[in-house]
C-alpha cells in the first residue's frame, strides 16, 4: 500500500483524502514504533496508557485506506479485465510502474498466453522509447507487429493497445499466409510465417483441399480423394525428412507441430476413403478392411450392416463381389458425419476472418498469440471430447470432462482453446475458494472472452457451488440473450460472447463433493477414459522424425505394459507409471534428443534409442 500512497503520485480517485489519511497512519505508527524502541522491557512497552486505543484507531483508519485501494484496483480491472487474473501484489507492481513499459514486461506472461517481452524502438541516442515494434514468445520466437504500438499513457490503456495489436498481427499474418500458400512448396512456405500462422493456414488449406476433392468426386473423378491422400503422404514424408536435417530449435518445433496435425489429417482422409456407403443397399457400409498408411492403400472390402438393419445375402454379395457397386456409386460426400465431426478451419475472403466449424457449430478464431508451442496428439477420444465441448458452447452451456487422472481432461480443453486461438486460464480449485473469488474469476472471463478451466471443481464445498451455479447461469443467460452488457454481482459489466467455462472432475476420489443439481444442469458431461497410447506414441514418434513409428510405438507400449504388470505399486508410483499418458512424453523426448545429439538418423538407429 505504501507503494501506491507514498512512493508514487497517488491516483486522482483518492489523491486528497485517502493519501493524507495513509500518510498520517504512517507517521503515527512510526512514532509508536520509536517510543517502543526506547522501552526495552516488553511488558512496559505494551502497557503504556492509551496505546491500545491508538492501535485500534490506526487499524480502523487503515481499513478505510484498504477499501479505497480495493475500489481503485477494481476500476483498473474493469478497464483491462485481464487484471482479474493477477494477484493484488502483482497488480500494484504494474500500476506503480505503469509509465515504464520496460518494467511491466516481466508481468506480460501472466497477462497474455505466450508473450514474454516486447521489442522497443530506439531513438537517435540509442535510448529505448515507448514505441513497441514486436513481441517475443517464451520460446524465443519473434513476431513483428503489423503496425508499431504506442505504449505511453496509463498502463491499462496501452495494455489494451498491445492486446489489439497482437490480435491484428496474427490476423494479418493469416491473411497473407492463406494467399501465399500455393505460391511456393509448403516446406519453403512455412518458414516465412510464425508457427501459429503456419499451422492454422495449413489447417485452412486442408479443409479447402478436402472440399476440392469432394467436388471432383461429384464431377465423376472417382480417385480424387485417393490422389489427395497420396499428396498428404508425400507432404508428411517431406517434413519428416526435414526433421532429420539441421534445423534451429524453433523451426524444429514448428515442423514437429505441423507433423502432429498432419498425421491426424492424413488419417481422417484415409478413414473417409475406407468408409463408403452404397446407395443401392441403404443401411450397409463398405469398409476397407486393411490398408497401409505409408505405402498407399490396399483395398479389401468388407460389409457392415448399420444398427437396426438385418444381415442379408445381398449385403454379403455387395461386400464379396461388389454387388455391381462401382467406385463411382460407393463414395462419401461432404455431408458425411465423419467429415462434419472434424474441427475444420476455413478462411472467409469477404470478412477476412478465420472460422472453425465442427458439426453444426461455428466459432470465430480469437487470434490470441500462442507462440511456438506443441499441440496435443488427436485420438478418437480427443475427437469425441471436441464434439462434446463445442456443442456445449454452441448450445450456450458449459463443458465438464470427467474421468480418472491422466486421461487428458485439462490438456484436451487447453488444446481445443489453442485450436480456436483462445486464451485458456487453468485454475486449481480447493476447499478455500469462496463465492467471491469465483465471482471475480467469472467477471474477468466474461469481459475478456477467455476460457476458464477449473481443475478438480468438485473439491469446492457444496455451499459455495450452489452460489457458483447462479453466477454461471447469469453469464449463460446473458450470452443466450445476446446482451452486450449485463448485471453481475451487483455491477454492470461488458460481455464477450466467446467466453467458455469448463470444469474437470475425478469422480470417486476422497474429499470430492457431489455437484448440486442446479449446477449439473448447466454443464454438459463428457466421460474421459484411458486413451489409445499406441496411437499417441506413434504420432509423437512421427513428429520427432522416426519413420518406422508404428513398429516402435508397439514395442514402446509393450515395454510399459510389461513394467506395469511386473513392478510393485511402490515402484510404479515412484516412476509415475500410474499416471497413464503423462509418462509417455519424457522417454520419447529423450530418444529424440539422443538421436539429434549423436547426429544419427532416427530411421536407422531408432530401436537403439527407444531401448
Amino acid at each position: 500500500m505504501s507503494v501506491m500512497f507514498l512512493t508514487v503520485a497517488p491516483p486522482p480517485t483518492f489523491q486528497f483524502q485517502d493519501s493524507e489519511r495513509f500518510e498520517g497512519i504512517d507517521v503515527d505508527f512510526k512514532e509508536l514504533a520509536y517510543d517502543a524502541q526506547k522501552t526495552p522491557n516488553v511488558v512496559e512497552a505494551t502497557n503504556k496508557p492509551g496505546l491500545y486505543e491508538k492501535l485500534e484507531g490506526l487499524q480502523s483508519r487503515l481499513h478505510l485506506c484498504e477499501k479505497a485501494l480495493a475500489e481503485y484496483l477494481d476500476t483498473k480491472r474493469l478497464a483491462f479485465p485481464r487484471f482479474y487474473f493477477l494477484s493484488s501484489s502483482d497488480l500494484l507492481d504494474i500500476l506503480s510502474n505503469g509509465t515504464a513499459p520496460q518494467e511491466v514486461q516481466r508481468h506480460l506472461s501472466k497477462l497474455f498466453d505466450n508473450m514474454a517481452k516486447m521489442e522497443f524502438q530506439l531513438d537517435a541516442s540509442e535510448k529505448t522509447t515507448k514505441i513497441s515494434l514486436g513481441m517475443y514468445s517464451k520460446e524465443g520466437e519473434y513476431v513483428a507487429f503489423s503496425e508499431p504500438c504506442d505504449c505511453s499513457g496509463q498502463v491499462e490503456i496501452w495494455l489494451n493497445h498491445v492486446l489489439a495489436h497482437m490480435k491484428a498481427t496474427v490476423r494479418h499474418g493469416m491473411t497473407e499466409g492463406v494467399v501465399a500458400y500455393e505460391e511456393k512448396p509448403r516446406e519453403q512456405w512455412l518458414f516465412d510465417y510464425p508457427a501459429q500462422v503456419a499451422l492454422t493456414c495449413t489447417q485452412i488449406w486442408w479443409t479447402t483441399e478436402v472440399g476440392i476433392a469432394f467436388a471432383r468426386l461429384e464431377e465423376g473423378y472417382e480417385n480424387a480423394m485417393k490422389d489427395y491422400y497420396r499428396k498428404q503422404v508425400v507432404q508428411l514424408k517431406t517434413l519428416i525428412t526435414m526433421l532429420l536435417g539441421q534445423l534451429s530449435e524453433g523451426d524444429r518445433q514448428k515442423i514437429m507441430t505441423i507433423c502432429t496435425v498432419d498425421v491426424h489429417a492424413r488419417d481422417v482422409v484415409a478413414k473417409m476413403i475406407a468408409q463408403k456407403v452404397s446407395p443401392k443397399h441403404p443401411g450397409v457400409s463398405l469398409f476397407v478392411a486393411s490398408y497401409t498408411v505409408n505405402g498407399g492403400i490396399r483395398e479389401k472390402l468388407a460389409y457392415s450392416p448399420h444398427v437396426g438393419v438385418p444381415d442379408s445375402a445381398p449385403a454379403r454379395e455387395l461386400a464379396e463381389g461388389h454387388g455391381g457397386c462401382s467406385q463411382r456409386t460407393c463414395v462419401d460426400n461432404a455431408q458425411a458425419f465423419l467429415w462434419l465431426s472434424q474441427l475444420r478451419h476455413r478462411w472467409d475472403d469477404e470478412a477476412k476472418h478465420c472460422f472453425a466449424n465442427i458439426c453444426d457449430a461455428q466459432f470465430l478464431y480469437s487470434y490470441e498469440y500462442l507462440g511456438n508451442t506443441p499441440r496435443l496428439v488427436i485420438t478418437p477420444l480427443t475427437d469425441r471430447c471436441y464434439i462434446t465441448l463445442t456443442q456445449s458452447l454452441h448450445l450456450t452451456m458449459s463443458g465438464a470432462p470427467a474421468g480418472p487422472a491422466g486421461t487428458g481432461k485439462t490438456e484436451t480443453t487447453k488444446d481445443l482453446g489453442r485450436a480456436l486461438g483462445v486464451m485458456v486460464y487453468v485454475f486449481n480449485c480447493s476447499e478455500q475458494m469462496d463465492y467471491k473469488s469465483c465471482g471475480n474469476i467469472y467477471k474477468g472471463l466474461a469481459q475478456t472472452g477467455a476460457w476458464g478451466c477449473f481443475d478438480e471443481f468438485n473439491r469446492i464445498s457444496v455451499e459455495v457451488l450452489s452460489v457458483v451455479a447462479v453466477q454461471v447461469k447469469s453469464i449463460q443467460d446473458a450470452i443466450r440473450d445476446k446482451k452486450q452488457r449485463f448485471s453481475f454481482l451487483g455491477e454492470e459489466i461488458s460481455l464477450n460472447p466467446s467466453v467458455g467455462i469448463f470444469i474437470t472432475m475425478n469422480p470417486g476420489y476422497a474429499g470430492r463433493t457431489e455437484l448440486p443439481e442446479n449446477l449439473k444442469a448447466l454443464f454438459r458431461p463428457c466421460a474421459m477414459v484411458v486413451p489409445d497410447f499406441e496411437l499417441i506414441c506413434e504420432i509423437m514418434l512421427v513428429a520427432e522424425g522416426f519413420i518406422e513409428a508404428r513398429a516402435l510405438a508397439r514395442k514402446f507400449i509393450t515395454l510399459y505394459r510389461l513394467c506395469k504388470e511386473l513392478l510393485s505399486k511402490q515402484v510404479l508410483s515412484l516412476v509415475t507409471l500410474d499416471h497413464q499418458s503423462r509418462v509417455i512424453a519424457p522417454p520419447l523426448d529423450g530418444a529424440r534428443g539422443r538421436c539429434h545429439r549423436e547426429t544419427l538418423e532416427p530411421s536407422v538407429n531408432a530401436p537403439i534409442s527407444i531401448v
